[in-house]
């Protein structure tokens, strides 16, 4: 038939991604002393989080 099957436990975890996101955002410690290697894997965590989100939404 040839039709996509969205699952409502997918649209559930990739709202979970994003608020985890979120609140990884939130939680970034703008007065800290991080090597900048560190902020970098920092971002890349959420950036990440964000990506699964997205692919799981099936958004490109």
């Amino acid at each position: 038939m040839s039709r996509k099957i969205t699952v409502s436990v997918d649209r559930e975890a990739a709202a979970e991604l994003r608020r985890l996101g979120g609140l990884l955002k939130h939680l970034y410690p703008k007065t800290a002393n991080w090597s900048a290697d560190e902020k970098k894997r920092y971002w890349a965590g959420y950036e990440t989080l964000l990506a699964v989100a997205k692919r799981i939404d099936g958004e490109s």
